[in-house]
């Protein structure tokens, strides 16, 4: 269906807009070879629907002068059943496109193309970060090395997601390890006397905790005496 890949994304950031819709379009060959080398199937960036104010100008600016077009018109319409002026609303929408002002994302908003460029275009106070989406990746490290080359970054959001379980896991596990000397310190009288009004302030959440996610973990064993535990 060519939906996105919720995996996998490339981010670049910038100094503001305009430097990362540049970085965009300079990313557009490398992503177009990897597509071309199968590596992934195809990808959607802001810079598609919104061109960089620099490339807007360079697009205008190839756009053919009015004595230009009329001249072509005329050579063209020489031995033609047109009349003369029969073309020359196209010359002035030209003239009109030649000369206009390059579109920026807030001359966007209320208009169809917001929504693609919103989403993929993140305007920050001292920065702004352009998303690259992509449909299905097949060569990751392809990809990964490529975008490197560009100054881009592929995210792997399954990898990030897990590294964050991981990490909350460590510091979860330390912090119980923690409560269990304090409580352990407190229920053997261990602590200085000094300390016991602090450690029983401490010790009434934590011992909550420790209950909480205890259960929570006993629950979803597979052991008889605590399925029966699980809510039906």
């Amino acid at each position: 269906l060519g939906a996105p890949d919720v995996r996998y994304l490339v981010s670049l950031e910038g100094g503001d807009t305009q430097a990362v819709l540049v970085a965009s379009e300079a990313l557009r060959p490398a992503l177009e070879q990897l597509v071309a080398d199968g590596a992934l199937q195809g990808y959607d960036m802001a810079a598609r629907w919104l061109p960089s104010v620099a490339t807007q100008q360079a697009r205008q600016a190839a756009l053919p002068t009015t004595a230009q077009l009329e001249q072509a018109l005329a050579q063209a319409l020489a031995d033609s059943p047109f009349r003369a002026d029969a073309f020359a609303p196209f010359v002035a929408d030209v003239q009109r496109a030649r000369s206009a002002a390059a579109l920026t994302p807030a001359q966007l908003a209320g208009t169809p193309l917001a929504t693609p460029v919103q989403g993929l275009l993140i305007e920050k106070p001292q920065s702004s970060l352009a998303l690259v989406t992509l449909t299905g990746v097949e060569d990751a490290p392809a990809l990964e090395a490529a975008m490197a080359a560009h100054g881009a970054q592929l995210i792997d959001l399954k990898q990030a997601s897990e590294s964050l379980v991981a990490a909350w896991r460590v510091r979860l596990l330390a912090a119980l390890g923690v409560a269990l000397l304090l409580l352990t310190g407190y229920g053997a009288g261990l602590l200085p006397a000094r300390l016991l009004p602090l450690a029983r302030q401490l010790c009434r959440p934590i011992a909550w905790g420790v209950l909480l996610v205890g259960y929570a973990v006993l629950r979803n064993l597979p052991w008889a005496p605590f399925t029966a535990l699980a809510p039906g």
